[in-house]
């Protein structure tokens, strides 16, 4: 139906299209095993042929359909690559194996691997009698058992709250005075304390990782920041593109182009495609700029990170320069937030890198409704000095102060506002709060104000000033940047597929991994009287 009706296109978008695949696949299997249970008999007489059947490796119905909407649908890429992965775990055989002989886009164009990794999970899925394996993420396993009631139960619905290891509340500000700290504060500090990771390459400054629970928020910042005057101006000269500007740019005061959410597949029974014999490409946003992306990517692949922090600081000067006071600036909110937080950004950029920065804004670029979700929980950060010894030859610590060198954030004055505010908020009714911990907390800033209660730590920064530009350099010393992308799970939670994806690029071009709590094993007393 997918594939022949053209009017699903227009409906559905490639995410809800691979959803909507995955629970028809599952809700055939469930008709499959209930027609077994009415049918008993004719289930016998299956299992019998089967067993008489010369070839072992016949496919049953399930594996038929599965097989069948790979071939199809891996394709055209009409539905994203990680639904592709959720059918092909039918399969029960290797992800390689299933897609070998099916070229597909998207898979191709991202550079997602199909087998390898270093998780000690390969060789668990390797003894699975399912047979299906593909490509494991690093992982960091860490112990850590949730608070619950007194009656040892957990309240279904609500997020797991832990008691954190530290003292000092304004570590990583991720106390900010609570000692109860949901699973993806616990992982900051644990990645601060250096307990994680276990094979830190840097041992004389193991530890010191400080970061936010922003779930790609930084990510997709920097791709509006970078990429708004290169990538969603409607500059291109193809004939075509300007006949689209129609229903691209309906107005000058939209903040994107609308084929953004558009990603890019092929339709049958239409013109021939790059590499599609009798398909048609879908001409969204990464198709009608497909020539100017690989140039601008392959522009931001090759630079070094000052580069990149030059590019990042000229593209928001821009915007500033275009105002004609600094009171048209003052009203521009994200122009006052980018500037707020241009520093950060900055060291952000340059520790990802021009590779790493190139791999993450292809994959926005391909299908932004769909990637730009998805993205690991925790990003963190750490700076270091490329020698340990200052002009002198004395011997100082080779872990940056982000406070005396990024400022912003990181500046005693805003971590003590934040740790007020935060004691603050504590007076305050909330429903919706367990242990400190909001059982709707999807991220750093989702938790609810009470009502009537009044906005704290609101107070808005007017720059009358363009902040100064980040330097590579502290203290008459060369600075290097680390940055760490770490999902955080707890033990009752597993990968999504499209998280999967996500870890399977990042991991190709910079440091990407999976923190698991586990919980501890309860030991049962010896010699205990049964009641």
């Amino acid at each position: 139906i997918i594939d022949t009706d053209p009017l699903i296109y227009c409906i559905l978008p490639r995410r809800n299209r691979g959803k909507a695949c995955e629970r028809f696949v599952i809700d055939f299997s469930h008709t499959e095993r209930l027609r077994n249970i009415l049918n008993p008999e004719e289930t016998k007489k299956l299992a019998s042929g089967n067993a008489k059947r010369k070839n072992p490796t016949e496919l049953t119905y399930i594996q038929q359909l599965c097989n069948v909407l790979l071939h199809n649908l891996g394709r055209n890429g009409s539905i994203p690559f990680c639904s592709l992965r959720n059918i092909a775990r039918k399969l029960k055989v290797p992800l390689e194996e299933s897609m070998s002989g099916i070229t597909n886009d998207e898979m191709k164009t991202l550079n997602i691997r199909l087998c390898g990794g270093v998780n000690e999970s390969n060789n668990k899925n390797k003894n699975r009698t399912s047979g299906y394996m593909d490509w494991s993420p690093k992982t960091d396993f860490a112990t850590a058992n949730a608070l619950s009631k007194e009656d040892g139960n957990y309240d279904v619905g609500r997020r797991c709250a832990f008691v954190g290891w530290e003292n000092n509340d304004s570590i990583n500000d991720a106390g900010g005075g609570r000692r109860s700290l949901n699973v993806e504060e616990l992982a900051i500090e644990e990645y601060f304390s250096g307990r994680l990771p276990l094979e830190d390459e840097s041992e004389e400054c193991r530890g010191q990782w400080v970061g936010w629970h922003d779930e790609g928020g930084h990510v997709r910042e920097l791709f509006r920041i970078m990429c708004l005057s290169d990538l969603l101006a409607s500059t291109d000269d193809n004939p075509l593109f300007l006949k689209e500007q129609t229903t691209v740019f309906l107005s000058p005061y939209q903040s994107s182009p609308h084929d953004l959410h558009v990603g890019c597949f092929n339709i049958a029974n239409g013109e021939s495609g790059e590499g599609m014999e009798g398909h048609k490409i879908i001409r969204g946003f990464y198709e009608r700029r497909r020539q100017k992306v690989a140039a601008f990517l392959s522009k931001i692949s090759q630079m070094d990170h000052q580069a990149i922090i030059d590019l990042l600081y000229e593209s928001v000067e821009h915007r500033w320069r275009k105002h004609r006071d600094h009171q048209s600036a003052a009203r521009d909110v994200a122009l006052q937030k980018d500037m707020s937080d241009l520093r950060t950004l900055s060291m952000i950029a340059a520790g990802i890198g021009g590779k790493g920065l190139a791999s993450i804004f292809r994959c926005l670029v391909y299908d932004y409704r769909h990637y730009s979700g998805g993205l690991p929980d925790c990003l963190l950060a750490r700076a270091r000095y490329c020698n340990s010894q200052t002009v002198d030859n004395s011997q100082t610590s080779s872990v940056v102060d982000l406070g005396d060198w990024i400022g912003e954030s990181f500046s005693k004055e805003s971590i003590e506002e934040k740790n007020v505010n935060s004691h603050i908020r504590m007076l305050y009714d909330r429903d919706d709060e367990f242990l400190g911990c909001s059982k709707n907390l999807d991220g750093p800033n989702s938790s609810r104000r009470a009502q009537g209660a009044p906005r704290i730590g609101n107070t808005k920064i007017h720059y009358t000033t363009f902040p100064s530009k980040l330097e590579l350099q502290h203290s008459g010393r060369d600075v290097m940047v680390e940055i760490m992308f770490v999902e955080v799970k707890s033990a009752n939670d597993r990968l999504d597929a499209r998280q999967e994806d996500w870890l399977n690029v990042l991991d190709g071009v910079c440091n990407a991994r999976v923190c698991k709590f586990e919980k501890t094993k309860v030991q049962k007393k010896k010699g205990k009287e049964k009641k």
